[in-house]
């Protein structure tokens, strides 16, 4: 009856933690996505301009990266940096276009991982 208890309980534990994480990568696609979608608009209407929208988006992939990193696969991880380092480069030879299509890949890339990182009965077993 002990180890039954205590296999419910550890259950319980991994379960908690996995739903946090979900929520965690949820919460974390979402701000990038908000941030991606405000800096489409700067690039759409100043091109020039919107370099530090550009920056404050890689900022904030590279502290998120780092978290991400111990719970998404690395395939989802290296394509999002791919696109953001693409589009950078796009963006600083002064390839608006280009960077804008970049930046929409690296956004969906980022909406590809969250909804394959939730756990379904796939994910399970």
């Amino acid at each position: 009856m002990k180890r039954t208890w205590i296999a419910v309980i550890f259950l319980a534990i991994v379960l908690g933690a996995g739903i946090g994480w979900c929520g965690f990568i949820g919460k974390t696609v979402e701000q990038l996505c908000a941030q991606v979608q405000q800096t489409l608009q700067d690039m759409e209407a100043a091109p020039q301009q919107a370099g530090e929208s550009l920056e404050k988006i890689s900022d904030a992939w590279d502290e998120a990266e780092q978290k991400l990193d111990y719970i998404v696969m690395h395939d989802h991880i290296d394509e999002a940096k791919m696109a953001l380092t693409k589009c950078r480069q796009y963006y600083a030879q002064q390839e608006y276009q280009m960077a804008q299509t970049e930046l929409y890949l690296f956004s969906s890339i980022l909406e590809e991982m969250a909804e394959k990182e939730q756990p379904t009965i796939e994910n399970i077993f």
